[in-house]
């Protein structure tokens, strides 16, 4: 609003520091003075100090709104960077700061690849290819692989002929591939066994994966 009786306003102090209780009543019977040289509270006068004070709060309580506002957007950001899907084949997002990379989402994924009806002999010299549950935005740094079976009795599925898996690189950021072999062992059974259903207790069911990546 226009101000009705001149053109001096009061500025606030931005090195003002918050103090409880310093905003003061002007009693009936009190001095009544204004703003002029030499009068009380740097020129400022009795009048118009309470009017400064509260000018101070509210500046001081504008500003930390503002950081505080930025702030929340920063943390709303960062919490969208985690999320999940989860089962037999998922993903976890952690968002992170990193040292190099600033604000990223390390992306953790995980499935396997089902054996269950093959025949040892069609898991040597072949190649799985699979999908990740999401592509990785950016880089995968590594695929780890290991054996899942059913077999819970008598010999283990790979005590027999031991079954070799390898992730055929360079990783992909999504569409990749593994290469199983059997590996010969003189004088030993050479047979893989492979579960030909889920709980059938027969051996092999699956190869199991895990990636991580951002």
């Amino acid at each position: 609003m226009a101000n009705p009786t001149g053109t001096i306003y009061l500025q606030a102090n931005s090195g003002f520091v918050w103090t409880d209780g310093d905003i003061y009543q002007i009693p009936q019977a009190d001095q009544q003075e204004g703003a002029a040289v030499g009068a009380s509270f740097s020129g400022l006068g009795v009048d118009n100090q309470p009017h400064q004070i509260l000018l101070n709060k509210i500046q001081l309580t504008h500003k930390n709104q503002v950081i505080d506002e930025a702030n929340i957007t920063l943390l709303q950001t960062f919490a969208n960077l985690f999320t999940s899907s989860v089962g037999l084949n998922g993903y976890m997002k952690l968002g992170m700061q990193d040292a190099a990379k600033g604000q990223i989402a390390v992306i953790m994924q995980w499935g396997s690849i089902s054996l269950i009806g093959l025949n040892g002999s069609a898991l040597k010299n072949a190649v799985f290819s699979f999908n990740f549950p999401i592509s990785f935005p950016n880089a995968i740094w590594m695929l780890l692989l290991y054996f899942q079976s059913n077999a819970v009795t008598g010999e283990l599925a790979l005590d027999q002929a031991p079954l070799i898996i390898e992730a055929i690189t360079p990783l992909q950021k999504q569409g990749n591939r593994i290469a199983s072999d059997l590996a010969f062992i003189p004088g030993a059974r050479n047979d893989l066994d492979v579960a030909q259903s889920a709980n059938d207790g027969l051996g092999l069911t699956g190869i199991g994966w895990l990636a991580l990546g951002y």
